[in-house]
């Protein structure tokens, strides 16, 4: 009866300690990573002067993005999850105008600086492939140049990506991410007799390389 007794318990002792191990590999799973990723932007197409619209020679830019982003997997399935994401980006783009304003000039140039957001589903295949695909948002401020007249900047972006990440331990992943991106800016220019707003939009594919570091 001791014996059994002793079975019984190691037993439990041992689905004990199978369960806390399960719960401490999927806690480890549920951490947050450092996202470092430099990538592409799309230009400027489309200028609207308080009614007057024209279309713009997109100039594609690039965009450096610093995100702290959490995923967060099943328990009763830890190969899936969602991920909550959110950081600073700093963005760099412009754009040539079809129809020349004399005096004005035609060259747009512009630098915004802001936060973003994301909230996705995230897919882990075998040990060491993730894949991703979130919709995301962004808001920011910056400077933008006509010709050497620069002015103040409100930015909005939004888009969805997708990504494919590498785990090269238990700390690092290397990413690659594709997807589409639109923004919308505002302006106010300078035209004698007086101040115009204008509005200024583009969008177009994005693609980013992405180092992470995981805590």
């Amino acid at each position: 009866m001791r014996f059994k007794g002793f079975i019984v318990l190691a037993a439990v002792m041992g689905l004990v300690a199978a369960g806390s191990a399960e719960a401490e590999a999927t806690a480890k799973k549920n951490d947050i990573a450092i996202r470092i990723s430099v990538g592409t932007a799309p230009g400027i197409n489309k200028e609207d002067l308080e009614g007057f619209n024209q279309t713009v020679d997109e100039d594609d830019g690039w965009q450096l993005e610093a995100l702290a982003v959490k995923r967060i997997w099943f328990e009763n399935n830890p190969n899936f999850g969602y991920t909550l994401g959110g950081g600073l980006f700093v963005s760099s783009f412009g754009g040539k105008r079809t129809f020349d304003v004399p005096k004005y000039g035609s060259e747009y140039d512009a630098d915004v600086f802001g936060i973003t957001g994301q909230i996705g589903l995230a897919y882990q295949i075998g040990k060491y492939i993730i894949v991703e695909g979130s919709p995301y948002f962004g808001f920011g401020f910056g400077q933008i140049e006509l010709n050497g007249d620069d002015g103040g900047l409100m930015y909005t972006s939004y888009g969805v990506k997708g990504g494919l990440y590498i785990l090269l331990g238990e700390k690092i992943e290397l990413g690659f991410e594709a997807g589409y991106q639109g923004f919308v800016t505002e302006y106010t220019i300078d035209l004698r007799p007086g101040e115009y707003e204008v509005d200024l939009t583009g969008d177009g594919p994005l693609y980013s390389a992405v180092l992470a570091v995981k805590f």
